[in-house]
């Protein structure tokens, strides 16, 4: 099966790729082969410590690195999981990758690139480099209504493999929760300001009205709501709910759609905006009338699969359409919300006698679509 990379690159692209990888193929960038700078600590990024690109420029320049933290995560504490990097701006991770995707964008290109960049900020610990961990006011956070709502304990959370935190974010006080926030708003801005040098390259190679942005993420950051943090076992919307920001040519009058979409769909969309054929079938539809026109994306129902931990096994199913939300856990306490009266999710509505219909048509809807696409789980009889 190609990936991304395979088919841009059989078409004559360039193609680099910079940044964490998370592909569990070690430090082979699969598809990408013009340009590579690997950052990260796994199996699943490097297969040895001189395969970590970021980490030999930081023993370069004089870094003492502790043990496990080889991915940007040496900060000093303040409390909970924020603080300030111990690195220096130039240094940072973030900054790292994207000025080294921006010396790629300054080479001299022959041919059409794709440059994948892969960042981990904003990220827990939340500690950006300085001057970005004072750049916000814990006083000024308004913290989200669910910020008071506990995650049902009968659902996999507190095995996700972080006890002691999962234990502090039910503990913490909303005082611990607006000092995390103001330090994640640091690293996000810092990521704002990466983005506008990237932009800025683009613009002085004469190549930004020829050039296709996407930016989006592999998933949200809880930071307190239903008092869990991370990523995890669940999909609550502040991990399921990501970004997707399109820019470049064939763009018309700026447009903001409330219809949601699947990431799934970003590979034959790019494809066909590069007029580039599949060789696979697609599970989801292209999106490229949606990004490069005026058209309103296909409103079809959503679905998100998570499989494990860190190793441990931990599979959730969800299905999303139109205002209504189903999570399957393959255990006690299926959730079902109505995302349009209920957009904190704070009303679990798996039990309600007025809302059966609503359950045993979104749980058809899971249960086909976990039959069709061949999932190793299954829905058992109770659910179809």
């Amino acid at each position: 099966m190609p990936w991304l990379g395979h088919y841009f690159r059989d078409e004559g692209y360039e193609t680099a790729y910079v940044g964490k990888w998370h592909c569990m193929t070690g430090g082979e960038r699969r598809g990408f082969e013009d340009y590579v700078v690997r950052i990260g600590d796994y199996d699943t990024d490097i297969g040895a410590d001189e395969q970590n690109d970021w980490l030999q420029h930081l023993l370069s320049q004089g870094y003492a690195m502790s043990k496990g933290k080889r991915n940007g995560g040496d900060y000093k504490r303040e409390d909970l999981n924020y603080g300030v990097s111990l690195y220096e701006e130039p240094d940072f991770p973030a900054s790292y990758a994207f000025r080294k995707a921006i010396e790629f964008i300054r080479q001299e290109h022959e041919e059409p690139f794709i440059l994948f960049l892969s960042e981990t900020s904003p990220h827990p610990p939340f500690a950006p480099p300085a001057p970005y961990d004072e750049m916000y006011s814990a006083d000024d956070i308004v913290l989200p209504e669910n910020i008071r709502h506990y995650a049902s304990p009968k659902r996999f959370i507190e095995l996700r493999g972080h006890p002691a935190t999962f234990r502090q974010y039910r503990e913490a006080s909303e005082d611990q929760f607006r000092a995390a926030w103001a330090h994640y708003l640091g690293m996000v801005t810092h990521l704002d300001d990466l983005v506008g040098e990237l932009l800025q390259s683009l613009e002085e190679t004469n190549l930004r009205d020829n050039t296709m942005l996407v930016f989006s993420s592999d998933h949200g950051e809880m930071l307190g709501s239903h008092r869990v943090q991370d990523k995890g076992a669940f999909m609550f919307e502040e991990v399921m709910r990501v970004p997707l920001l399109v820019n470049g040519p064939g763009n018309s009058a700026p447009a903001v759609y409330d219809t949601p979409v699947s990431q799934v769909s970003l590979l034959p969309t790019l494809l066909e905006i590069a007029e580039i054929p599949l060789r696979s079938a697609m599970d989801m539809p292209s999106l490229a009338e949606s990004f490069v026109g005026e058209q309103t994306p296909p409103d079809e129902p959503v679905y998100g699969e998570y499989n494990r931990f860190y190793g441990s096994l931990y599979p959730v199913r969800m299905v999303v359409d139109g205002p209504w939300k189903y999570v399957h856990y393959f255990g006690p306490e299926d959730e079902l919300f109505n995302l349009e009266s209920d957009p904190h999710e704070m009303e679990n509505l798996i039990n309600s006698d007025a809302h059966q219909a609503d359950l045993g048509r979104m749980r058809g809807l899971l249960a086909d679509w976990m039959e069709g696409s061949d999932d190793v789980f299954q829905m058992d009889q109770r659910y179809g």
